[in-house]
């Protein structure tokens, strides 16, 4: 990424500035104390990555007047031009990029274009003042020395991985309330494999049911048939009991009529 131009519309001591075009591959902005060089370079870094907090050394009111913030036009590897607009706001201000023809672009395309450079890298490598340059050990921090080393590889995405990496080795390994995230998985383990014995000691006992049921219902069946026909027996038992005093009867009259005599011829 390179930067073309600014446009102040209100920062500091400036109100509705132009500045640039900025050629070379490293611009030195120089000038006498109190010309606004400091200013310059927080409004580069503000518009890139948010303002302050209102009571902040590096506020830079717009004393000229103008709406505080402006904008950056960009260039990047490829060449395509965007242009950034920050103005002062809630969480840094709101941020919008568009193309060099004024089409809208995805806020997600500001972290592409500074090639994944943090705040600190960025103002300690790319956007720094001679005071900064003079400091102790400006590039100190393990983040701004990732950062460093993914760019000269290629890798911009270097420094989100070993924090991610790190992140999670932490949930994994750290622990939280005397108990790790493997401690907690290996419980969660053991408790799904009881509940999975006791699903398939249920299925086996099921079964036993379900058979033992199929088993009363052909018993079931098997009384019913024989209590049907215990019923038939006992309506077929009851008639002969209604019948029984005219059969002995009938059978006393027959045994009287054998006593009697016979005779061949009937007047």
């Amino acid at each position: 990424m390179k930067i073309e131009d600014l446009y102040i519309d209100g920062f500091g001591p400036f109100a509705s500035k132009q500045v640039g075009p900025l050629t070379g591959s490293i611009c030195v902005i120089h000038g006498v104390n109190e010309a606004g060089k400091s200013t310059l370079l927080a409004f580069i870094r503000m518009v890139l990555f948010g303002f302050p907090r209102q009571n902040s050394s590096t506020h830079y009111p717009p004393l000229a007047g103008g709406r505080h913030g402006g904008r950056l036009s960009l260039v990047d590897d490829a060449g395509h031009r965007y242009i950034v607009e920050r103005f002062r706001g809630v969480r840094g201000g709101p941020v919008s990029i568009m193309t060099g023809d004024g089409a809208p672009v995805d806020q997600g395309n500001l972290s592409r274009l500074l090639g994944g450079a943090s705040w600190d890298v960025f103002k300690n490598v790319f956007a720094f003042s001679l005071d900064e340059l003079q400091a102790e050990n400006p590039l100190k921090g393990t983040n701004v020395d990732s950062q460093i080393y993914s760019a000269g590889m290629g890798a911009a995405r270097l420094p989100q991985a070993l924090t991610a990496i790190s992140q999670n080795k932490d949930k994994i390994f750290k622990k939280t309330r005397g108990k790790t995230l493997v401690g907690d998985l290996l419980t969660q383990l053991e408790e799904v494999t009881v509940a999975l014995n006791q699903v398939q000691g249920n299925a086996a006992e099921f079964g036993r049911l379900v058979a033992r049921q199929a088993d009363i219902e052909l018993a079931l069946d098997t009384a019913n048939a024989e209590r049907s026909r215990l019923g038939r027996q006992s309506a077929e038992n009851e008639r002969l009991l209604e019948g029984w005093e005219d059969w002995v009867s009938f059978v006393g009259v027959e045994e009287q009529l054998a006593k009697l005599p016979k005779f061949d011829t009937f007047p």
